[in-house]
């Protein structure tokens, strides 16, 4: 471990993270917006597939890397993880709860709704008919589908004081070992994802290492072949590749570790030609980062079902509405974050965890 390791992330880390993080929250959004009408139609079902394919297999491990780096930086002992543990009620539980309410008082709304209730054809009530079923589908299996995240991120920092001492036992073995173990370990407990090596990973960074020494472990040849293998796989897997075959697993932990060093570096490339952190409109758009990933379902749901009332179901309108959806549900999600902390700083602030996101000078 480096002693001499600054106590703060610097600004030029700070806006990375910032940025990526944004670029992250488009990315699931597309992932969200894919129409299931568009297998019907080739150039629908082509631009969904490449889309969400650079998207799909880099967002949750970026954004679980990320979060374990933040949480585990600049701890000395166990014990520092028990502050931020309680940092993180706030800024995580808080919203994690207060927006699977929400989520359900909104799908109350727009079921009741005379333009949306055709929308949701199912009973939502159903499933808060008693204490038991109504905690476990709000928040062990969130009323938000997207805010698993949340859910899943709160276990990991649970258990952080046991992730920290073996990251300073074992060292770089802890997240190898776990992404060893992820797909056996998903299909014995029937699990759609499970991220903890990533956050592991962000803590290992955090614990043993650093992000200017990452940068330079990452050269332009590891950087190059990792973006060669990121976008092969991201426009022939729906095409070429069996729905599932032998060693598939494995395969997309390399399409993922892949898609993370393309994106994390970049932004390095990207920022040596494009002055990003003076950018007046991405300043802009980052503040909302967190409330747009909160906001976006099921507003998503609803704009998608209007698009196809409105447009039809075609190849056309399919590929149209996928790649406008979630700019709309973006511009939406600012115009209502603005206009809460506008009326009701205070609430905007409970609602988002009392983020403040701001680009550092350097």
């Amino acid at each position: 471990m480096n002693e001499n390791k600054p106590l703060k992330i610097s600004s030029y880390y700070q806006n990375k993270i910032t940025i990526v993080s944004f670029v992250l929250v488009i990315m699931m959004l597309y992932v969200h917006g894919i129409y299931n009408e568009a297998e019907q139609f080739r150039m629908s079902f082509v631009v969904k597939s490449i889309i969400s394919r650079l998207s799909y297999r880099v967002i949750n491990p970026t954004y679980f890397t990320i979060s374990g780096f933040l949480f585990f930086y600049g701890l000395k002992a166990m014990t520092d993880c028990f502050p931020k543990m309680k940092k993180r009620i706030r800024t995580v539980l808080i919203p994690f709860v207060l927006w699977n309410v929400i989520v359900v008082l909104e799908s109350l709304f727009f079921s009741h709704t005379p333009f949306t209730k055709e929308f949701f054809n199912f009973n939502l009530l159903d499933k808060y008919n008693n204490l038991s079923t109504g905690i476990y589908n709000l928040l062990i299996c969130p009323a938000g589908f997207h805010l698993w995240f949340l859910r899943d991120l709160i276990v990991y920092i649970a258990i952080s004081p046991i992730i920290y001492k073996l990251i300073k036992k074992f060292s770089w073995y802890v997240p190898v070992i776990l992404l060893v173990l992820t797909p056996p370990l998903m299909q014995a407990f029937n699990l759609g994802h499970l991220d903890i090596a990533f956050f592991t990973l962000g803590g290992t960074i955090a614990i043993k290492s650093e992000l200017q020494s990452v940068r330079t472990f990452l050269s332009k040849p590891i950087v190059a072949a990792s973006a060669a293998i990121y976008l092969g796989l991201s426009f022939t897997w729906d095409f070429f590749l069996p729905d599932h075959f032998r060693g598939e697993e494995y395969l997309s932990i390399l399409f993922s570790a892949c898609g993370m060093i393309t994106v994390w570096r970049g932004y390095d490339s990207l920022s040596q030609i494009t002055n990003l952190e003076n950018n007046h409109l991405l300043q802009t758009l980052t503040n909302y980062s967190f409330f747009i990933y909160l906001f976006h379902e099921p507003v998503l749901f609803v704009i998608m079902q209007l698009g196809t009332s409105l447009l039809g179901v075609n190849s056309r309108s399919l590929s149209l509405l996928y790649i406008i959806n979630p700019i709309l549900v973006i511009i939406l999600a600012i115009i209502v974050a603005k206009t809460i902390k506008t009326i009701v700083p205070s609430l905007y602030s409970v609602l988002t965890g009392g983020r403040i996101t701001r680009f550092q000078s350097r």
